[in-house]
């Protein structure tokens, strides 16, 4: 699963401070301040133009880390000729999604069956 800073600072941290996502430029300061980067710059949209083998994006709809619109835009960013977006449905749940292909492997069974049978 996905997710750019810019997108989790404005979701997920307005979820636990009130208001905390509305500062970016502030968030940005103080993490360059101590050795990191800005938003802007911890983010898979920069690289996702490098992914050029087939690629299976798998995100929750309503997480709360992030927007669909993020996981969107990550995803045609990709350089992948073959590439596909699955939603994981019902939950806001992040962690869901790492468990999901225990309960359901399906999908992921067939993802690998048609890429990396020999």
């Amino acid at each position: 699963m996905v997710v750019s800073m810019e997108a989790f600072t404005k979701h997920y941290a307005n979820s636990v401070v009130a208001g905390a996502g509305d500062f970016p430029e502030i968030l940005d300061f103080e993490q360059v301040k101590a050795g990191g980067l800005k938003n802007s710059e911890m983010t898979p949209h920069l690289f996702a133009p490098d992914v050029t083998m087939p690629t299976l994006v798998v995100q929750v709809r309503e997480d709360r880390w992030t927007s669909v619109e993020d996981g969107e835009k990550t995803f045609e960013l990709l350089g992948a000729k073959e590439k596909e977006l699955f939603w994981i449905e019902g939950t806001p749940r992040r962690w869901v999604g790492y468990n999901y292909f225990g309960s359901h492997p399906e999908k992921l069974i067939g993802w690998f069956d048609k890429y990396m049978k020999v």
